[in-house]
């Protein structure tokens, strides 16, 4: 989880930096789609907040937590510090897929969120913990707003509008992947060649 969780990391600051030096012109990181990048991420960001619960759930954690000293104790432990380092993590990860626009990646990062946000609520001694998620998804939205929520709103607007993929033309793109893999399925494309080479099998641009 700890190396999912640094290579989130990586990627969404990654693509901030490059698309904010103007060097992109839409967040995806060191791939080159940005369903791939968003995709990637929308795995990592449940996984994330489940770290964030886990650490919580330590015994030496709970023990000091109800000790004389209370939450102020708790907030000058190590354990609330690497809390607050993989919460950050998430929200940074959670922005960057609002971001990429990609609209299959933010369903499949709400999807994510909500199931698990379920599962704590289902277990009686974990609801609690359904707070500090919804406290995190809040800032994720609230930081999205101050940096411009209108990004999003337009690309989910694009769902619907002839600038968007067409299904067909998403199962045009399916097609030439699954023969890109046939065709390489055993060697690979080659180290870094994997936008040459799946050009040459896709018959659309995508959009």
């Amino acid at each position: 989880v700890l190396v999912l969780l640094a290579l989130g990391s990586y990627q969404s600051l990654y693509a901030f930096l490059t698309q904010f030096s103007g060097q992109h012109t839409r967040l995806a990181g060191t791939f080159h789609s940005k369903n791939q990048f968003a995709g990637l991420l929308a795995m990592i960001v449940p996984l994330s907040l489940a770290l964030v619960v886990g650490l919580s759930r330590r015994k030496t954690v709970r023990s000091n937590f109800r000790s004389t000293y209370g939450t102020a104790y708790w907030l000058s432990t190590s354990t609330f510090a690497q809390q607050a380092l993989v919460a950050a993590a998430a929200i940074l990860m959670g922005l960057a897929v609002l971001f990429s626009l990609s609209r299959a990646g933010l369903f499949a990062m709400f999807a994510g969120v909500i199931a698990f946000g379920c599962y704590l609520l289902s277990r009686v001694g974990l609801r609690r913990y359904a707070l500090v998620i919804f406290l995190i998804i809040s800032i994720v939205f609230a930081s999205a707003a101050m940096i411009g929520m209108h990004m999003v709103f337009k690309g989910v607007q694009d769902a619907a509008s002839l600038q968007a993929l067409s299904w067909r033309g998403r199962f045009d793109l399916a097609q030439s992947a699954l023969q890109l893999i046939r065709d390489f399925s055993l060697t690979g494309t080659g180290l870094g060649t994997t936008p040459l080479a799946f050009s040459r099998y896709q018959s659309l641009v995508e959009g």
